[in-house]
């Protein structure tokens, strides 16, 4: 999906090149202001892409390191059912915890 938006970004800056090159002098400035948001659009979505899975994970995580460390085994081996059972169970304790926790507190 993000990669159609790129695409997609990538069309529009050419439209946008072709249409600031034949504007008149007033229409100047609102292309080059459009020429400008494309490209930082183009820009942040290339970095974005670029980011792998692995690093996404470890941010997404960062508090619980078992959590990530299970995600990371399970999502770079996929067909390992011992990994993906791990990963459930590790939650399923995890969601029961804080469940205890919540009736404890009120």
């Amino acid at each position: 999906m993000l990669i159609q938006g790129i695409i997609a970004a990538i069309i529009i800056l050419i439209v946008i090149i072709i249409m600031k090159s034949r504007a008149s002098t007033d229409l100047q400035q609102l292309y080059r202001n459009l020429l400008i948001r494309i490209i930082v659009f183009i820009s942040v979505g290339v970095v974005i892409s670029l980011i792998s899975v692995r690093m996404l994970i470890s941010l997404k995580n960062h508090r619980d390191s078992e959590l990530t460390r299970l995600k990371i085994q399970s999502y770079e081996n996929p067909d390992n059912i011992i990994y993906r059972e791990a990963l459930i169970n590790y939650q399923n304790k995890k969601d029961s915890s804080i469940n205890i926790d919540d009736t404890n507190s009120q």
